[in-house]
């Protein structure tokens, strides 16, 4: 079994520890680090008005929400990545609302357009539920597309996010080489 390390750009962050299966012995920790906010291509036609535009899910303020136009499973994001990356895990943090995603699809793509990974995520179905999916392996993506496939138990369609972020997978490591900082709050 291996582990995977969270730290954020400057390794003063949080760090946690996820234990996932080793696809090989060789290391036993990859560090996951925080890409930068991705450009967004193209989205499901947001609400009416400006406050629920698909650039909320990238402006690390969770109090800023992206709601589609009721496009329920049709609800989706494209984003580039802005650089080839090797993609680790991803964070969707649900709407404050009672329209939430109980399951979405994760689909990566490289520069050319050809898929290069299709997964599945399940969701908490709850208001302002984080959702932080490690990939069974890390997959090079240039592009990212993220759908909605299953509503919340209220089956509202004007579903969407506060946050969606994706993480580079690092290179992988004995044992853990950053330093452990001291504990504290998260950042808000």
């Amino acid at each position: 079994h291996g582990h995977i390390l969270l730290t954020d750009h400057n390794d003063e962050a949080w760090f946690r520890y996820l234990k996932i299966r080793a696809t090989t012995t060789a290391a036993a920790f990859t560090p996951l680090l925080p890409l930068p906010a991705p450009r967004l291509i193209e989205s499901a036609k947001p609400y009416p008005g400006d406050a629920y535009t698909p650039n909320h899910l990238f402006d690390g303020n969770p109090k800023t929400e992206y709601s589609s136009d009721n496009r329920g499973t049709n609800t989706f994001v494209e984003v580039e990545l802005l650089a080839d990356v090797r993609v680790g895990a991803v964070r969707h943090v649900d709407r404050d609302d009672p329209a939430t995603v109980a399951a979405s699809e994760l689909v990566f793509t490289d520069a050319d357009g050809r898929a290069t990974g299709t997964f599945p995520v399940l969701h908490p179905a709850s208001r302002g539920a984080e959702t932080f999916f490690v990939l069974p392996s890390p997959v090079s993506a240039r592009r990212a597309r993220w759908r909605g496939i299953r509503l919340g138990p209220e089956g509202l369609g004007t579903v969407g996010g506060a946050e969606l972020s994706f993480w580079a997978a690092g290179d992988p490591e004995p044992a853990p080489a950053r330093r452990r900082p001291a504990a504290r709050p998260p950042r808000q």
